[in-house]
């Protein structure tokens, strides 16, 4: 199975433009395309890389430096940084973290993740979403989305 991406300019963040088409990826081929992508990053920021064993305080530091170069990328409008996110990922396809078994009717049922579990919403009794004819993908299935470095979905605009 292979997803569509977004390509994301995060030096551009802020003119609140949409994003263009990125490539098509399998799940293990975006993984090793975000992991090329941050090592140079991380190596620039002296943060330790994969397989390495840092104290508390040394990944709090870690995660400041990142977390600084993001805003500073975003305010000043440069370098480009161009990063890829994964949208509209089929969790029928991939999974999503959750069972998918419709057992439970009763959201008072659940208790600790499970009473967030994204695939039993359209099921629950209360729910609005039985009412719909068939399962709509992004409503009634859920779908995932992959980030990397950098990327922000939470800030964009929508396609439409």
């Amino acid at each position: 199975y292979r997803f569509p991406t977004r390509l994301q300019y995060v030096n551009k963040l802020q003119e609140a433009q949409g994003f263009d088409e990125g490539k098509m990826y399998t799940l293990q081929e975006y993984w090793d395309m975000g992991r090329d992508f941050e090592k140079p990053h991380l190596a620039e920021l002296q943060v330790p890389y994969e397989g390495n064993s840092i104290e508390e305080s040394e990944r709090l530091r870690a995660i400041g430096a990142i977390e600084r170069k993001y805003w500073e990328v975003v305010t000043k409008g440069s370098p480009e940084v161009k990063v890829e996110y994964g949208n509209d990922v089929d969790t029928i396809k991939v999974g999503s973290g959750f069972r998918r078994d419709g057992k439970v009717r009763s959201i008072d049922r659940l208790r600790g993740p499970e009473a967030w579990n994204l695939n039993r919403i359209a099921i629950l009794a209360n729910s609005p979403l039985r009412q719909l004819p068939r399962s709509i993908k992004g409503v009634t299935v859920p779908w995932v989305y992959c980030g990397m470095l950098f990327s922000s979905f939470c800030w964009h605009c929508e396609d439409n």
